[in-house]
């Protein structure tokens, strides 16, 4: 009964530490970045003007957030919806042009990664890079007319549901609602990926299948560590050896999380385990790709089938089919690390059981 018990809490003990690692890590991950903006009035003016698109809808509506820093619990930088007597409320529209505030020391959400809420911790980017990119945006339901495009931005290739866009200048982190304030027949019904997030997102898989296969390692060694308890006083230096394997795989944990940083944009709103919602990213984002693919090939000309045109869209699908597996070969090392050690321990209980003879006697 010991024996299971000491089994028990040691399995315990290291998820305890495993999942404080991954928690800290997550907690970190799933903190919308925010650009910010102070509204603009003239000196003799109290009121000031913000663009349209600081408006961020949320479920309850579209509403204008202002930054302010937390104390005791609460503690660091959070968006709060703004109100006022005479200021922007979801019941008064502003014009097309601009809103009117009646606060002009506040800063203001202007962009964020994904959607916010009242009360919640953000990351205020108020320097961001600039730096070329490629745009994916995707309309399932047909692409609207695009009008004129901005300068620095254009297009790569197009086909009913998807549009790729080259830019010159694009802002990191990148933030959706940027893109489509830049497009703005782009607003409404359709996503917009960009392709450095979607890489950095694919860069990523290796290392998260790094730390699955730890896991899968420390729990198979822990389980046939159980199995040697049953003769613990013959098998203390196996047991001893597979706890230390486990201590080190512990420790590993965060130095892997380190590596991994995965953009904002990419993950769920609320639960980073949200895999459907990955999924339905991946399939809208290469189905818009592979949209762009020709047909057939003309006479004398061969085109890869499924693949697009551009060599950035084929770059970034090579990236995934290179990528995409890797995960699931890592765990499967992590298996075959854990059964080395396995086989290696078996192989020295077997040889110690083989009863030894005085040199001279036959048996």
């Amino acid at each position: 009964m010991k024996k299971k018990t000491l089994c028990v809490f040691i399995l315990i003990f290291w998820l305890m530490g495993a999942v404080t690692f991954l928690s800290i890590k997550i907690e970190e991950q799933m903190i919308p970045q925010v650009t910010t903006i102070q509204p603009q009035t003239d000196i003799s003016s109290q009121e000031g003007q913000l663009p349209p698109d600081c408006l961020v809808e949320t479920e309850e509506g579209e509403f204008l957030f202002t930054i302010y820093e937390g104390s005791g619990w609460e503690a660091g930088t959070r968006v709060q919806t703004f109100s006022g007597v005479s200021g922007y409320t979801p019941a008064e529209p502003p014009n097309e042009d601009y809103i009117m505030v009646d606060n002009i020391w506040s800063e203001f959400v202007w962009h964020s990664s994904k959607p916010i809420q009242n009360g919640e911790l953000v990351e205020a980017i108020r320097t961001g890079e600039q730096a070329p990119d490629y745009w994916l945006a995707v309309f399932p339901n047909g692409l609207p007319e695009l009008g004129e495009l901005p300068q620095g931005i254009q297009v790569e290739e197009q086909s009913g549901q998807a549009v790729l866009f080259q830019v010159e200048k694009a802002s990191h982190p990148y933030m959706e609602g940027q893109a489509k304030g830049m497009i703005p027949a782009l607003k409404e019904g359709g996503r917009i990926y960009s392709f450095t997030d979607m890489s950095l997102f694919l860069q990523a898989l290796p290392a998260l299948g790094l730390l699955l296969a730890i896991l899968v390692a420390a729990l198979l060694l822990w389980a046939f560590s159980c199995f040697l308890s049953k003769e613990g006083k013959k098998n203390q230096k196996l047991i001893a050896i597979n706890l230390i394997v486990g201590l080190l795989l512990l420790v590993s944990i965060p130095l892997v999380l380190q590596t991994i940083e995965l953009p904002s944009s990419m993950l769920p709103r609320k639960e980073i385990t949200d895999f459907g919602h990955y999924i339905q990213e991946f399939q809208d984002f290469f189905s818009g790709l592979q949209s762009f693919a020709p047909q057939a090939s003309a006479p004398g000309e061969y085109l890869p089938p499924n693949l697009p045109k551009s060599e950035a869209g084929r770059a970034i699908i090579t990236q995934r089919n290179n990528l995409i597996m890797r995960p699931a070969l890592i765990v499967l090392g992590g298996m075959a690390f854990a059964g080395v050690i396995i086989l290696m321990e078996k192989f020295v209980i077997v040889r110690r059981s083989i009863p030894k003879f005085p040199k001279g006697k036959k048996a």
